[in-house]
C-alpha cells in the first residue's frame, strides 16, 4: 500500500489519496476523502498514477482594444499618408494625416535591427512597417496614401530595396493602400544645387530659385530658349498697346495667359520665387509710364488655386501657402554702360491674401471681385515703386535734375550710391513747376531748365563728360575757368600716359573685347535704345574676349616652342621633352598667365578708363579753342536741346506725360565747333542755377544737399 500526499487543496484540508495494489488482482482501487474507486486493469492504473491533480483554469478575458481615432462607421476608411524614404542605407517609414502637419508616426529600419549592414534590408523595412501599422490602429487609421520617394536629385531615382518590403508589409497589416505616388525629386531644369554663386543675384541672400518671366520672342531661338528653359523662365507673350493692363493679349482667359499663370503656380508651389518686370518692357523715359497687372493677376490666380485644393480636401487653413509680393527698385547711375553702379532697393511685402479675402466670401462675384483685388494690389505696387526711383513729369525736368546734380557734385562718383535715388528726387522736385510758388521763382526755374538743358545737350553732341571737362576746366567762383588753367590740364598729361602704359599688356588682351562692343554699338544695338547698350556690349564684348583669350594662348604656345615660356616659368619641371609633365606645365602656365592678365586689367580699367576720357576730352578741347571759324546761332539752334528717344509701341499711350520738345532737321556740325559753345552754356547754366536757388531762398532744401556734400558754396 502507498500513501500520496497531492498539492492541491479542497477546502482547508489537504486532498488524500490512498492506493491498494493487488499483484494477483486484475483490478485496482483507491479511496479518496471516503470514496471507492476501481480500475479494471493495472496499466490503467499506473496511468492514473502518472496524471497530476486537475488544476482550476480560469476563463480567458476578452481584451478591450484601445482606439484613440475618430469614431467612424463600420467598414468606413480612415485615410493617412505613409511618406517612405528608401535609399541604400536605410528605410524611413513616416505616417502623417492628410495635411501632412501632423505625425502620427515615424519609424526607420535601423531602428529595429542592431547591425549597420541591415538597416537598409527588406526585413528591417518590414519590421518598421509593422509598427507604424500597429500605431495606425490605435488612432483609428485604415488605408493610406503611398508617397514612395528615392535619393533623387543628383544621386539614384530608383528606391532602394526596403521600399517594396515596406509597402507589402503595411498591406499585410490590413492597411488598406490607395494612391501611390513617386515623390522622388528630379531637376527640370539642371542638376546644380540652388543658390550657388552663379545662379544667386547678388542682392538676394536666400537660397531659392528665381524664376523670371521673359518676353516669348526670346524663346525662338534655339540656342536661348536653351538658356532660357535651363534658368527657369517663364515665356509670356506681349501685345502693343492692348490697353488691358496685362501684356498677355485679351485678358480673357487665353491660351498663353493660362500657360502663363499655370506655370507661375508650379514654381510657386514647389518654393520658387516668380521675379517679374511690371512695366512689360524696356524703355528709356522720364518716369515710370505704365506698371502692368499681370503679376497682380498670377497671384490672385495662385491664391484662388490653392484655396479651391485646400477646400477639396476637407482643409480650411491656408497659412502655410501665404503669398506675398515685394517690390524692387532698380537704378542704374549710367544704365548704356557696362558694369555701371546700380542701386536695389526692397519696399515693403505685401500680402496677397490681405486683398483677396472678398472673393471666397458666400454669394459674391469672384471673377469681379479680383479684378478689383488686382486693381488694389496694383495701386500699392506702383506706389512703392515710385518711391522707390526717379521719376520727372518731363524730359526737361529729368535733364535740369541731371546737370545740376553734375554741377554741384562735379563727378556722379561722389554721390554714396545709398543716397542716389533720393538726391535725384529731390532736384527733380526742385525744378518741377509748382502753381503755388511766387512768379519770379517760376521765372528763374524757366531760365534754368533752358540753361541746364542746353548745357545738357551740347555734351550729348560732343561726347563729353561734365567730370571729365570739370578735371581739366575746373569752375571758379565766378562760374568762368581761369586761362590758366588749361595750362595746369597739361600737367596732369604725362602721369595719364605712364599710367596708361602699365595698362599696355592687359589692355592688348582685352582689344578685341573692346573692338567687339563698340561695333555691336553701332551695328546691332537699335537706334535709340540706350538701355540695350550695356546688355549687347556685354554678350558681343564677351565673344571678343575670348577671341583675346585665344591669341594670349597662341602667343604662349609659340614662347612655348621657342623654349622662352619654358625657361621663364616652367623651368623647374624639368626638360620640355617630359611628357605628362610638359602638358601639365603648359596648360598650368597658360591658365596662370590669363588669370594674371584679367586680374591685371580689372585693378586698372576704371581708373585708365577716367583717364583715356580725360585725354580725349582734351584733344577735343585742343581742336576746339584752336582758332578757326565758329558756327553761326542758326546753326546752333539744333543742338541746344537733346534727341527724344523714339516711342515704344509696348508702351500704352497717356495724355498726362509731356515729351520734351522735338528738333527739326539739324544741319551737320563738326564737334569741335561746339566746343566754345558747351563752355559758353555751363557759365550760363551755372549761373542761371545759382539765381534760381537763391530765389527761392529755400533753407531745408540747402541743408538736405549740404548735408549729403553737395558744392553749396558756388551756388548759395
Amino acid at each position: 500500500m502507498f500513501l500520496f500526499t497531492g498539492a492541491g487543496e479542497m477546502g482547508k484540508g489537504k486532498r488524500v489519496i490512498c492506493f491498494e495494489f493487488n499483484p494477483q488482482a486484475s483490478s485496482t482501487s483507491y479511496q479518496q476523502n471516503g470514496a471507492s474507486h476501481r480500475f479494471d486493469t493495472i496499466p490503467k492504473a499506473l496511468s492514473v498514477l502518472s496524471v497530476e491533480p486537475p488544476k482550476k483554469v480560469k476563463a480567458p478575458k476578452e481584451e478591450n482594444t484601445v482606439s484613440l481615432g475618430p469614431q467612424v462607421a463600420e467598414g468606413e476608411l480612415v485615410f493617412g499618408v505613409a511618406h517612405i524614404f528608401a535609399s541604400f542605407n536605410d528605410t524611413f517609414v513616416h505616417i502623417t494625416d492628410l495635411s501632412g502637419k501632423e505625425t502620427i508616426s515615424r519609424v526607420t529600419g535601423g531602428m529595429k535591427v542592431k547591425a549597420d549592414r541591415d538597416e537598409s534590408s527588406p526585413y528591417a523595412a518590414m519590421l518598421a512597417a509593422q509598427d507604424v501599422a500597429t500605431r495606425c490602429r490605435e488612432v483609428g487609421i485604415t488605408a493610406l496614401h503611398i508617397k514612395l520617394r528615392a535619393t533623387g536629385g543628383t544621386g539614384t531615382k530608383t528606391p532602394g530595396p526596403g521600399a517594396q518590403s515596406a509597402l507589402r508589409a503595411l498591406a499585410r497589416a490590413g492597411m488598406r493602400i490607395g494612391r501611390i505616388e513617386d515623390v522622388t525629386p528630379v531637376p527640370t531644369d539642371s542638376t546644380r544645387r540652388k543658390g550657388g554663386r552663379r545662379g544667386r543675384p547678388a542682392t538676394i541672400p536666400y537660397r531659392r530659385h528665381l524664376s523670371f518671366w521673359a518676353k516669348s520672342s526670346m524663346f525662338a531661338n534655339p540656342i536661348t530658349r536653351a538658356i532660357l528653359v535651363s534658368s527657369g523662365a517663364i515665356p509670356v507673350r506681349r501685345n502693343p498697346n492692348n490697353g488691358n493692363g496685362n501684356g498677355n493679349g485679351d485678358g480673357n482667359g487665353c491660351a498663353p495667359q493660362a500657360s502663363l499663370f499655370r506655370e507661375s503656380s508650379n514654381a510657386l508651389a514647389a518654393g520658387q520665387v516668380i521675379g517679374v518686370f511690371p512695366e512689360g518692357t524696356s524703355y528709356t523715359q522720364p518716369s515710370i509710364m505704365q506698371v502692368m497687372s499681370g503679376a497682380a493677376w498670377a497671384a490672385v490666380d495662385y491664391v484662388r488655386g490653392a484655396r479651391e485644393q485646400v477646400d477639396e480636401n476637407g482643409k480650411a487653413n491656408v497659412d502655410e501657402r501665404e503669398l506675398t509680393i515685394v517690390p524692387v527698385g532698380i537704378v542704374y547711375t549710367d544704365k548704356s554702360r557696362y558694369q555701371s553702379r546700380v542701386c536695389v532697393r526692397y519696399g515693403e511685402p505685401i500680402t496677397v491674401s490681405s486683398y483677396t479675402d472678398n472673393i471666397f466670401e458666400e454669394g459674391a462675384d469672384a471673377d469681379a471681385e479680383a479684378r478689383i483685388s488686382v486693381k488694389l494690389v496694383m495701386v500699392e505696387v506702383e506706389k512703392q515703386l515710385r518711391a522707390m526711383s526717379v521719376n520727372a513729369p518731363d524730359w526737361d525736368t529729368l535733364y535740369a535734375a541731371q546737370m545740376a546734380r553734375d554741377l554741384l557734385w562735379e563727378d556722379p562718383a561722389n554721390i554714396p550710391l545709398k543716397d542716389w535715388v533720393f538726391i535725384s528726387q529731390t532736384l527733380v522736385e526742385l525744378f518741377t513747376v509748382s502753381t503755388t510758388s511766387p512768379p519770379t521763382v517760376n521765372t528763374h526755374l524757366t531760365s534754368a531748365k533752358t540753361a541746364l538743358t542746353k548745357y545738357y545737350a551740347l555734351l550729348h553732341y560732343t561726347h563729353i563728360e561734365h567730370s571729365a571737362l570739370n578735371t581739366l576746366l575746373p569752375m571758379t567762383r565766378t562760374g568762368s575757368p581761369a586761362p590758366w588753367l588749361l595750362l595746369r590740364a597739361l600737367l596732369h598729361l604725362p602721369a595719364a600716359l605712364i599710367s596708361l602704359l602699365l595698362f599696355a599688356p592687359p589692355m592688348m588682351f582685352h582689344i578685341p573685347a573692346y573692338v567687339a562692343g563698340s561695333l555691336a554699338r553701332r551695328l546691332i544695338v537699335p537706334k535709340g535704345e540706350t538701355e540695350a547698350e550695356a546688355q549687347f556690349k556685354a554678350v558681343v564684348g564677351g565673344l571678343g574676349l575670348g577671341v583675346g583669350v585665344g591669341s594670349a594662348m597662341g602667343v604662349m604656345k609659340r614662347l612655348g616652342r621657342s623654349g622662352l615660356l619654358w625657361d621663364l616659368f616652367l623651368g623647374a619641371m624639368g626638360e620640355p621633352g617630359e611628357g605628362v609633365k610638359r602638358i601639365v606645365g603648359v596648360l598650368g602656365g597658360a591658365y596662370s598667365g590669363v588669370y594674371l592678365l584679367v586680374k591685371w586689367h580689372n585693378a586698372l580699367v576704371y581708373s585708365n578708363y577716367k583717364r583715356l576720357k580725360t585725354l580725349v576730352t582734351f584733344h577735343k578741347l585742343c581742336l576746339g579753342l584752336f582758332p578757326q571759324r565758329s558756327a553761326s546761332p542758326a546753326d546752333l539752334e539744333g543742338y541746344t536741346r537733346p534727341p527724344t528717344p523714339p516711342p515704344n509701341p509696348f508702351i500704352k499711350k497717356k495724355e498726362d506725360v509731356v515729351p520734351a520738345c522735338e528738333i527739326g532737321t539739324r544741319k551737320r556740325i563738326p564737334s569741335r565747333k561746339l566746343i566754345r559753345p558747351l563752355l559758353t552754356a555751363r557759365e550760363e547754366a551755372s549761373a542761371a542755377l545759382k539765381a534760381y536757388l537763391r530765389s527761392r531762398g529755400d533753407d531745408e532744401v540747402a541743408l538736405f544737399l549740404r548735408q549729403k556734400n553737395g558744392r553749396m558754396g558756388s551756388f548759395w
